[in-house]
């Protein structure tokens, strides 16, 4: 940035300060009159010079604050002894080139620095420049905040130029400069300051439009006595108030400009140039992305082109979307701009772009990628072929047509070749058509190859036959080939045919083959080669089912074409079934020969042979049980289902014994009935005997099959297991111990003592290590000698590490039991528990800082670092509020990294107000539900907010206390006291005297003169103690139910006695500190001196005499409120008895030391409370 006649030196945060600079004194248009400038942020009226604007130009728009790359512009000035003023500044933006300059005005002619498009023409009309979009420009000039050496005529000449404007009307820019620059009053004028004077600066920044003709041009920002600020988007709010306090340097002679630039410039663009998409996707996003989040609203026009057609309405050609304006809410950065209802049409066309630009932004500028070009993927490839894929005719037919058609018409000429083969001879021999290319315009859909010059020859005896032309297509272009790709087109011969006609038959009678064959071909021969093509229908019989259920074969014709003498037909996809039946067969039966006569074998049978023979077999090899179990069932399977009965012997052998003693079963036979795949053979009446003994076999063999084979397992060994065995297990199936434990024994027990050797298998698993890492033992094999019962497994070696983990487990599982079964409690899983978890805790049980401490760290460590992460929730609590009342900190969880020790819990925000709040208040945070962690000793942290706050009134300065129980705020010391009580005599903290309901008139100091003259009214104008020496006692003779008094002691009424906020406390009020206290009940003068209070004996004033009286042995406090019989509620803290204060016609016991009603003339001590 440069400014004429400027030095300077650029900051490396990019800001520019100024010095040097020589201006012309001019003013800043704001609301001043009379030599009076009114404060725009005060509102207050102070000595102001003459006000002159210079508005060079009017149009729309607004010399924004966020405009780029200014921010803002902000002075600092001070006088020079001979009274110059020497500092100008102008600011002159325009929307389309988004720049801002700062001149300096003097000696420089003032047109140059005007935009060159905009019209500054008298006749210039404003609606062109309004229509160019360009920001208005305001000269703004500093002048001194004193007297001016006097009115000159450039004044008039101004406002008359602002009144124009405010009123619409054109503007002879020319002529207002040269007003304003050749005053004679105007540049290089003296003020008539004294040498020295401060000078105050103002700079306001005013949108100066085309107002109709009433109202203020609006002021956006006034400095004054500006230091230098660095303008952001997060700070803006708070500039008014910085500016405020910025104080002026009198002793700088040379005037400074501080330009702060913007460095939040935002980009708006699309994440992406291009993207595409196939037109049957329905809708496409165009993402767009701010750079950085903005605190206004940020818009951006954007146009559609390309070569696609869109509509607004939803029934768009090719999509629909519309020129429109996108808008990002304050806060957001990314959006879409989406692309609707792309059409999926039929047509064969090229691929489409719909573009959209984007362009006007307002709140950001544009970035890189200004534009999107989004390609609309055309999928409508067309097919093309013939539209059959034979035909014929005679060959007296001079040609023939072959049609093909396009599956559908095309925005394209398509192409596609073609090759000419067949049996008939081309170039004009038997017709005439040459290899070629066939060629469709761009919307045509039929056409045909054309068979020209068909010749009908002559040639009889052996005649040559019908002949074929093939023509294949290929090589499409803008298209694809469909099913038809050749034609064969027949020649028919229709010559007169003299030959001998050959026979045909099949080569045998018949033939065979297994179901298992998928497939079988029939062989048949012509006797002779024919120079004709030989048809032969045939028909299929047989017992076998055709249609796919036994094979496949349908009646039909069987061809041999010319000069052919041998061919099959195929019996296809003989089904391998799986059913158990006889033999099947197929007869193919031949008639009807065309060019030739049936031979020997007309007729072929074909057996088709079953290989479904069934197997059977057990279902297992072997299996067992308990001899518990009374019977077992051995199973048996038929591989498939047979159309006929299978039976099947067994024999039953093994070391049980059958007939009873240990099972009943004996040889047999099983037998299946026709269909039946499935049976059991039952060993019965098993014994569950108390004998323990080894385990017995029952062995079932099969034999001797009928109607089936033996499967694999023709012999299953049931295994009878002896039940009498003891159990083994482990005593629990869970222990643990500490890691400093060096070994653990897992105890196991036999349920009973075996006459044999038992032994068990056991494996390690578990979280922990083994092999001396966490702990030594491995898998292995516990033996109990015969008679032995108890026994243990030990790990050993258990590794005491300084490592904090997780606990980590041994598991031991037992299996594979011998001379005994497995009990319960198979598995044993030991925990090793971890030692080494660390401690967490606070630092300090305690800290404390004033309200003005924005912010308190609450320093915790973790006793040693963990390899884990740590947690432990916090709870909030104290006599302080939060949610940003006192403080900003809520319930919450802290965490440390694995490897961190020490962090902070952060009391955030904390309110410096100015208000008394009674003295120190509490934010207490307490730990808990720690994880991977213990809580070590200082779990809680009482943090202490010393209330800083203070109150002057009449010459003496109070603090505040807040009481325990009711959370009422007090004064700390008796009204008039000089400080706060440090005994209950302390007579510094006696304060004064006051007559109830009276105001601080100056009849409540202690050596105040006394009158007899009773007042009239509360507020009497005398500053003498009022005396009355008989009934009702009172210092007035009005007033007589007290009411007036009452309501003239509370909070700003007529006789308030207490800083503003404050009031005399009412009855209830001074009855729940005191009397009814809880934490400090006040019944004598010690409990009130170590009350929170700490009330002193100040004595009181005698309503008869004035005299003072009971100085150090009691203390009365004044209510507010009255009592019956013209006397008024206190509180003594006398510790003397037996005393009676008269009352009008009654008496107050005070033998309680409590409440009582008093006469109103007494002069009694006040502590005041908060409202």
């Amino acid at each position: 940035m440069e400014i004429a006649g400027a030095s300077g030196v650029t900051g490396s945060d990019g800001s520019v300060s100024l010095a040097n600079v020589v201006l012309p004194t001019g003013l800043v248009y704001s609301s001043c009159s009379d030599g009076t400038y009114t404060d725009e942020a005060t509102g207050q009226a102070t000595n102001a010079p003459n006000i002159r604007a210079a508005v060079i130009y009017s149009g729309t728009g607004e010399l924004s604050l966020f405009a780029s790359p200014i921010s803002e512009i902000s002075f600092r000035l001070a006088d020079t002894n001979d009274g110059d003023l020497t500092t100008i500044a102008a600011v002159i933006t325009t929307q389309n080139a988004q720049t801002a300059t700062a001149f300096g005005l003097d000696g420089v002619d003032i047109t140059s620095i005007i935009p060159t498009d905009i019209n500054t023409t008298a006749a210039a009309n404003d609606a062109a420049n309004d229509a160019a979009g360009k920001f208005g420009v305001v000269l703004a000039a500093i002048s001194q905040m004193g007297k001016d050496s006097g009115d000159d005529d450039s004044a008039a000449t101004i406002q008359a130029l602002v009144a124009d404007m405010r009123a619409g009307n054109n503007i002879n820019i020319a002529q207002a400069i040269d007003n304003f620059e050749n005053n004679a009053d105007a540049p290089g004028s003296k003020n008539t300051g004294s040498a020295g004077s401060e000078i105050k600066s103002s700079l306001a920044i005013s949108r100066i439009s085309n107002y109709n003709g009433s109202g203020t041009a609006p002021i956006l920002q006034d400095y004054t006595n500006a230091g230098v600020i660095r303008v952001t988007d997060s700070n803006l709010a708070t500039v008014n108030a910085q500016v405020a306090t910025a104080s002026s340097d009198d002793s700088d002679t040379t005037a400074k400009i501080q330009t702060i630039v913007d460095n939040s410039i935002r980009t708006i663009a699309f994440d992406a140039t291009s993207s595409s998409g196939l037109e049957s996707v329905r809708s496409a996003n165009l993402a767009y992305t701010l750079s950085v989040a903005s605190s206004k609203e940020v818009t951006v026009d954007y146009t559609v082109t390309g070569t696609a057609t869109g509509t607004e309405t939803g029934s768009g050609t090719d999509y629909t979307l519309v020129n429109g304006t996108l808008t990002l809410a304050a806060g957001a950065t990314t959006g879409n701009i989406t692309i609707a209802s792309i059409i999926d049409d039929a047509l064969d066309e090229g691929n489409e772009t719909v573009v959209v630009t984007l362009s006007n932004p307002n709140n950001a500028t544009l970035g890189t990628n200004e534009a999107h070009t989004y390609t609309i993927t055309d999928n409508d490839a067309l097919t093309i072929a013939f539209d059959n894929d034979s035909s014929s005719g005679l060959e007296s037919v001079g040609s023939a047509n072959l049609a093909y058609t396009l599956s559908a018409a095309s925005s394209k000429e398509v192409t596609v070749d073609y090759a000419v083969t067949g049996t008939a001879t081309g170039s004009g021999t038997d017709y005439t058509l040459a290899n070629g290319t066939l060629t469709l315009a761009a919307g045509a859909t039929t056409g045909n190859i054309t068979i020209a010059s068909i010749i009908a020859d002559t040639i009889y005896a052996f005649d040559e036959g019908n002949e074929t032309v093939i023509v294949t297509l290929s090589n499409p272009n803008n298209a694809t080939l469909g099913t038809n790709t050749v034609h064969t087109y027949t020649i028919i011969d229709n010559e007169i045919i003299i030959i001998l006609n050959p026979t045909i038959a099949f080569n045998d009678a018949s033939s065979s083959g297994a179901e298992s064959v998928r497939s079988a071909n029939l062989a048949y021969t012509l006797s002779f080669a024919s120079s004709k093509e030989v048809t032969v229908d045939y028909a299929v019989t047989g017992t076998a089912t055709g249609s796919g259920t036994d094979y496949t074969l349908i009646n039909g014709t069987l061809t041999l074409t010319a000069g052919a003498t041998t061919g099959n037909i195929t019996i296809a996809s003989i089904i391998d079934d799986v059913f158990d039946e006889g033999n099947e067969t197929v007869v193919v039966t031949l008639s009807n020969p065309n060019n030739a006569t049936l031979g020997t074998n007309k007729a072929h049978t074909y057996t088709i042979t079953d290989n479904d023979a069934p197997t059977i077999a057990f279902n297992d090899a072997s299996s067992s049980g308990l001899e518990s179990v009374r019977s077992a069932n051995l199973a048996y399977t038929l591989s498939a289902a047979s159309s006929r009965e299978v039976t099947v012997n067994y024999a039953v052998t093994g070391t049980a014994t059958g007939s009873g003693t240990d099972y009943t079963l004996i040889n047999g036979t099983l037998t299946l009935a026709a269909g039946a795949t499935t049976g059991n053979i039952t060993i019965a009446s098993i014994i569950d005997d108390a004998l323990d003994e080894s385990d017995e076999t029952v062995v079932v063999t099969l034999s001797n099959p009928d109607n089936a084979t033996l499967g694999t397992n023709t012999t299953h060994t049931y295994t009878i297991i002896n039940n009498d065995e003891p159990t083994i297990a482990f005593d629990n199936d869970s222990s643990s111990g500490a890691e400093s434990t060096n070994s653990a024994n897992l105890a196991y027990t036999l349920s009973a003592a075996s006459s044999q050797e038992v032994t068990v298998d056991y494996a390690v698993t578990g979280t922990a290590t083994g092999s001396g890492t966490d702990y030594t033992l491995i898998n292995g094999t516990l033996t109990l000698t015969a008679g032995a019962t108890t026994g243990n497994i030990t790990i050993a070696s258990i590794i005491d590490d300084a490592f904090d983990e997780s606990n980590e487990t041994v598991v031991v599982t037992l299996s594979n039991p011998n001379n005994a079964t497995l009990g319960t409690n198979t598995a044993h899983t030991y925990t090793i528990t971890d030692n080494d978890v660390p401690t967490i805790a606070f630092n300090d049980a305690s800290s404390s800082g004033t309200e003005s401490t924005n912010s308190a760290n609450l320093a915790y460590t973790l006793s040693t670092a963990s390899v884990r992460e740590v947690t432990v929730d916090y709870a909030v609590t104290g006599t302080a509020t939060g949610s940003g009342i006192d403080y900003t900190l809520s319930n919450g969880t802290l965490t440390l990294a694995a490897g961190v020790t020490a962090g902070n819990i952060t009391i955030a925000s904390i309110i410096n107000d100015s208000e008394l709040e009674g003295g120190a208040e509490t934010v207490i945070v307490t730990l808990s539900n720690p994880s991977n962690v213990t809580l070590g000793t200082n779990t809680v942290h009482t943090y202490t907010i010393t209330d800083s706050d203070t109150v002057t009134f009449e010459g003496k300065t109070y603090a505040s206390v807040r009481s325990p129980d009711t959370g009422k705020v007090w004064l700390d010391r008796n009204l008039g006291a000089t400080q706060v009580a440090t005994s209950s005599t302390d007579s510094a903290a006696y304060g004064h005297l006051y007559q109830w309901g009276r105001n601080d008139d100056g009849h409540e100091s202690r050596s105040s003169a006394t009158t007899a003259t009773l007042a009239t009214t509360i507020t009497p104008g005398t500053n003498t103690f009022i005396t009355n020496g008989s009934s009702p006692y009172d210092w007035m003779s009005a007033d007589s139910t007290g009411n007036s008094r009452t309501n003239a002691w509370s909070n700003g009424e007529a006789n308030d006695i207490c800083p503003a906020g404050f009031s005399v406390p009412t009855e209830d009020e001074l009855r729940a500190d005191t009397k009814d206290a809880t934490t400090t009940k006040i019944i004598n003068q010690a409990t009130a001196f170590s009350s929170f209070l700490k009330l002193p004996t100040a004595g009181y004033r005698f309503a008869s005499s004035g005299g003072i009286d009971q100085v150090g042995s009691a203390g009365v406090y004044w209510s507010r409120n009255t009592r019956e019989l013209s006397s008024s509620f206190s509180i003594d803290l006398s510790i003397l008895l037996d005393i009676s204060k008269p009352n009008n016609d009654f008496f107050v016991s005070k033998l309680n030391n409590g409440f009582f009603g008093d006469v109103r003339a007494n002069g009694n001590s006040v502590r005041c409370i908060k409202n």
